[in-house]
């Protein structure tokens, strides 16, 4: 049983719930690099907005609004992992040399999920892979203005997110 620690005054407790639910599922053989990701990207909630525009600002050692493409790099990077740019957009996940593509049905805590590849252009999406519900719904983790169910947010979320469709693995993970 792995205990995630974050900033319990951020988190309401519907959300505390929720991973506290998908962190018990986790496996006791889990690399502790996912583990670091997912503590990295939750140390950010309620602290971050939402802005293409203003990524990574003030600074990026302690921002205040990213995307989901920096928010999914800067939670890597800043767990330790600097061979992913804090300031990727979301083709570097596709194109670069530190990802590759798994399927759905190997996903594993840390994983990323992409709502479509970028060659297939449109609007893309990119999320940090928590784990599953007590219900089973997979959970994700990524900075959006709205989920999937069509709830508006403003930052870093945790939800049943259904779009992606596109999975990969950092290559430093089995």
């Amino acid at each position: 049983y792995t205990v995630i620690y974050i900033n319990s005054a951020n988190v309401p407790a519907n959300i505390q719930q929720l991973i506290t639910e998908v962190t018990s599922g986790w496996p006791s053989d889990m690399e502790e690099g996912r583990q670091k990701v997912i503590e990295k990207g939750l140390s950010l909630y309620g602290k971050v907005q939402y802005s293409m525009s203003q990524r990574l600002q003030p600074t990026p050692e302690n921002p205040q609004y990213l995307d989901c493409s920096s928010f999914v790099g800067w939670s890597f990077y800043f767990a330790g992992f600097t061979d992913v740019p804090y300031s990727w957009a979301t083709g570097g996940f596709v194109s670069g040399v530190s990802f590759h593509p798994i399927d759905r049905s190997q996903l594993k805590p840390g994983d990323i999920g992409l709502k479509n590849t970028v060659a297939e252009g449109g609007s893309n999406h990119v999320g940090i892979y928590m784990g599953k519900s007590a219900s089973g719904a997979d959970i994700w983790l990524h900075c959006t203005t709205m989920s999937s169910s069509g709830v508006v947010y403003n930052g870093i979320t945790v939800d049943a997110y259904s779009n992606f469709a596109v999975f990969y693995r950092y290559n430093g993970w089995q």
